[in-house]
């Protein structure tokens, strides 16, 4: 019976390996939209320089999103200004010495929970600018780009009211979509053939 019981368990999770496909959507990714920056390394000159590429490329984005009242019209201006943010990166890397690039996309991507002000993002997918600095393997920043929290005291991570409460509406816009369209979890059962002839096993094993 043990050996029964230990074939189950196997089975079980061979079909998960195989078998389970979860598509997961938070509801953020298209209500807010972060802005990370990775630097090349920890060492002290690319954490210094990531901080520079982070001021310039904000001073660049700022003006440009002023007008932008929504998450559509932010992400078109941002995803249109990719180059100018790219070189505005490599700019900054060339006047301070380096010979590594940035490179400049806009995706979706993991965040880890992150507290502006009263509000707590939970961890999840978001839609983010993100800049790499050469190998990006040093920490990183990051802040929230639409709403505008990015541009307000960002050297201490201070928010004021107003854009909090634009990012507490966001936040209640995205529980109200994920809401209404709760998270699909589809089974691909892959391994459809394998698992019906362990079951069959498991049958056998079990009449004897």
């Amino acid at each position: 019976m043990k050996r029964i019981l230990m074939f189950i368990l196997a089975v079980i999770i061979f079909v998960m390996f195989l078998g389970i496909d979860t598509y997961k959507n938070n509801g953020f990714d298209e209500n807010l939209i972060r802005f990370h920056v990775i630097a090349n390394s920890d060492s002290l000159e690319d954490q210094t320089v990531k901080l520079k590429v982070r001021d310039e490329v904000l001073r660049q984005v700022s003006p440009l999103l002023t007008n932008a009242k929504d998450f559509n019209k932010s992400y078109k201006i941002i995803d249109e200004s990719i180059d100018l943010i790219e070189e505005t990166a490599n700019k900054v890397l060339v006047q301070n010495g380096f010979n590594y690039r940035a490179r400049a996309y806009l995706g979706h991507y993991s965040f880890p929970v992150k507290k502006y002000g009263d509000v707590t993002l939970p961890p999840g997918e978001y839609t983010a600018l993100r800049v790499v600095l050469g190998k990006g393997e040093g920490k990183n920043w990051w802040c929230v780009m639409f709403p505008p929290l990015c541009f307000i005291d960002i050297t201490r991570g201070k928010v004021d009211k107003k854009s909090e409460e634009m990012l507490k509406r966001a936040l209640e816009d995205a529980s109200i979509e994920t809401f209404n369209k709760p998270n699909k979890i589809q089974l691909k059962f892959k391994g459809a053939e394998v698992f019906s002839r362990a079951i069959e096993r498991i049958k056998g094993s079990a009449r004897k």
